[in-house]
């Protein structure tokens, strides 16, 4: 029987992208002077029955890989079959059957899909847009919200959709749910999922500014987001968690000395401190000045100015007239910042957090938000919080002892229904309306606990 004679090496230039495979064991394509990693040997002592000729080609549109192991063992024959191919699947003649390619009708008026995110992106960041529409975003958001163009723009690609001349109008409910498959798929969070979805119909919102005749197709979205009940950290494991952070010791052993270092600075505990009695974010608590606090002529603190971020972000007048929230001084507040307004008196622009400022604030907010779930965790309590649900504590209780209109002047928020369903814990709501009863017989008693319950809920008391 005569020995089958190994393949002729395709050609350096013009072989259109045929390459040797080896359909052995190690199924890969044979290179110059390659090694087996299966014998160690090289593949010209492999057999050459296992040898083939394959084509690779990419498609023009989508960029999918398409490959083809050819039965012919002539060079000559092979790539003629591969130049077919490489033509074939260019043009986008392969595989339509087995894919359906979508038929969009031509959609002159509307902008095309990529260049409609372009801008959007552009607007974002500000660029070219007049100084009074100027709404710029954080550098992390516009980051956000560009990776989520590109996996929409995969996910049509995927589909075989010509991205590259889609207009926005022809995304319709179907391309919706292309995308809303692939996110289940993933076994993305629906918080997440409400987030992706959220940031493709904004980007159809801002075309609607350029052209209210364009159709938004992700309004139909239904959101998968679930209420729950807001957390919130009870007295006692307030107090669990200052003890030991006071103690700097978790259980029987000591923290060593590098641990202590990444999750323990003295700066923490007043962090927590101040996030429980003033109930503000932490971005605001960690550039909170001690000149921001107001006193009367007895030098007692009256309340502590901060900048309320989020919102000055929002209304793109963070630089020059950014919003400011009075936050009350409280017995508690008071107890804690009285000594560093007592020592820091003459210095109005001492920071409140780490006044010898041995960390950028940056790096100082980042420490404060890790450190605080870090040594969380270390109680082993079977409850998911973070520095945030400091804030959610301490407008729940705040609600209970004013009610909800009261606590929105404090809170700074523009109505009651964000408090409910972020802020304010029912368990809270719960505890005051214990000994609250139906068939009560003492009047007086009643009328009491009716007062009280409609104080902590509403404001309105019975009295006139």
């Amino acid at each position: 029987m005569q020995k089958m004679k190994p393949l002729a090496k395709p050609p350096a230039e013009q072989n259109f992208s045929l390459h040797i495979y080896c359909c052995g064991e190690c199924n890969t394509l044979v290179h110059s002077n390659s090694i087996c990693p299966i014998t160690g040997k090289s593949y010209t002592e492999c057999d050459p029955g296992k040898m083939r000729y394959k084509v690779i080609a990419y498609e023009r549109i989508s960029g999918k890989r398409r490959t083809k192991n050819l039965k012919t063992r002539n060079l000559k024959d092979a790539l003629m079959e591969a130049a077919i191919f490489q033509k074939e699947v260019k043009e986008g003649t392969v595989y339509k059957e087995k894919f359906q390619v979508p038929i969009l009708e031509k959609q002159e008026e509307s902008p095309l899909l990529i260049d409609l995110m372009g801008r959007h992106i552009a607007f974002l960041s500000g660029e070219n847009v007049p100084e009074h529409q100027k709404h710029i975003r954080q550098e992390k958001h516009i980051n956000q919200v560009d990776h989520v163009y590109k996996d929409f723009i995969s996910v049509l690609k995927n589909h075989r959709y010509p991205v590259v001349q889609l207009t926005a109008n022809q995304i319709t409910d179907t391309e919706v749910g292309f995308y809303h498959k692939e996110l289940k798929s993933k076994g993305v969070s629906r918080r997440t999922y409400d987030l992706k979805m959220g940031m493709l119909k904004t980007l159809y919102n801002f075309l609607r500014k350029e052209n209210p005749t364009e159709k938004n197709p992700f309004s139909g979205m239904r959101k998968q987001t679930r209420h729950k009940d807001v957390a919130t950290i009870t007295k006692e494991e307030f107090k669990l968690l200052e003890g030991k952070l006071q103690e700097k010791k978790w259980g029987e052993h000591e923290l060593d000395p590098a641990s202590e270092k990444v999750f323990y600075k003295e700066v923490l505990l007043m962090a927590i401190r101040l996030g429980l009695f003033s109930g503000r974010r932490l971005e605001e608590l960690v550039m909170a000045k001690y000149g921001d606090c107001s006193a009367d002529e007895k030098n007692n603190l009256l309340s502590l100015s901060v900048i309320d971020f989020k919102v000055s972000r929002r209304q793109n007048r963070l630089e020059d007239d950014p919003k400011r929230i009075k936050v009350p001084i409280t017995k508690q507040l008071n107890e804690l910042l009285t000594p560093g307004y007592e020592k820091y008196k003459g210095k109005p622009n001492t920071f409140i957090l780490d006044p010898e400022e041995r960390l950028e604030r940056k790096t100082l907010r980042s420490f404060i938000s890790h450190s605080f779930t870090l040594n969380w965790r270390k109680l082993k309590i079977n409850k998911k919080i973070s520095f945030k649900t400091l804030r959610a504590t301490h407008i729940s209780y705040l609600a209970d002892f004013l009610g909800l209109d009261r606590s929105r002047m404090i809170t700074g928020h523009s109505g009651n229904d964000v408090l409910t369903r972020h802020y304010i814990s029912q368990e809270v709501i719960a505890h005051s309306a214990k000994n609250f009863g139906v068939f009560e017989d003492d009047k007086s008693s009643r009328e009491e606990e009716l007062h009280q319950l409609r104080k902590s809920t509403n404001g309105i008391s019975l009295e006139k």
